[in-house]
């Protein structure tokens, strides 16, 4: 849902409120959830279609699916440099799951669970929406200096946004980044699910073969003594 800006005074006290952000589907559910839940009457409210997020890379310390180290190619990153998010769809964890990847396809984490979350749901999943990724610094683990934390700098605008708005937003919020940063934009990339037909075709087959054992036929005993008995007769009727 998308995410407003809401500035207003308090129900009761009338009183001038800090500025809150909501998720609604539309302005009026965000005044009525700001009434409800903030008890806030709004006085001003604003679609909300440029934000950054200053953030730490999750899962760093792991290595990648391939085999390749992500403390390793954290090491190789430099400040300023840009970076990719994509969203991992069917990612059993989180459904929110947005991989960070340098430019030449190397990931280096996750997007933090809280922030990814609310990047899909209020930027992507109703519109469309361009971000990227650029690194900050790094920072050592305080148990073990060789190991590095990645800091990140992500801007998220909505597709409509002008680059007047975006180079506006950036002043007010002194947002310090790379005078190219919104030509280097791109569009938010959502993977695509594995359907469950192809996980089965992807699933080893096995043949297995049953040999059924057959029983043994039960042996005609009594046709036996019947023969035996009309035999016997037979000798005695011809003495």
């Amino acid at each position: 849902m998308p995410l407003y800006r809401i500035e207003g005074v308090g129900k009761e006290s009338g009183r001038k409120r800090k500025p809150i952000e909501i998720q609604a589907k539309d302005e009026k559910n965000a005044r009525a959830t700001a009434r409800r839940k903030h008890e806030i009457e709004p006085k001003h409210i604003q679609l909300i279609s440029v934000k950054h997020y200053e953030t730490q890379v999750a899962g760093g310390s792991f290595d990648n699916k391939d085999g390749s180290s992500r403390q390793k190619i954290i090491h190789e990153c430099g400040p300023g440099e840009k970076l990719r998010l994509e969203h991992e769809q069917g990612n059993r964890h989180d459904k929110h799951a947005t991989k960070i990847l340098r430019t030449n396809g190397q990931q280096v984490g996750y997007v933090p669970k809280e922030t990814a979350g609310e990047i899909y749901d209020s930027f992507f999943k109703d519109s469309e929406c361009r971000l990227i990724g650029i690194v900050r610094n790094t920072q050592p683990y305080e148990n073990d200096p060789t190991r590095l934390h990645l800091n990140i700098l992500i801007l998220v605008v909505l597709e409509q946004t002008t680059p007047a708005e975006i180079k506006c937003y950036l002043e007010e919020n002194q947002v310090n980044c790379p005078a190219d940063i919104i030509e280097s934009l791109v569009p938010y990339v959502s993977l695509p699910a594995i359907k469950q037909n192809q996980v089965e075709s992807d699933r080893p087959h096995f043949i297995v073969t049953t040999t059924s054992k057959k029983r043994p036929r039960k042996s005609g005993c009594f046709g036996v003594i019947i023969l035996t008995m009309a035999i016997s007769l037979l000798t005695f009727m011809m003495i």
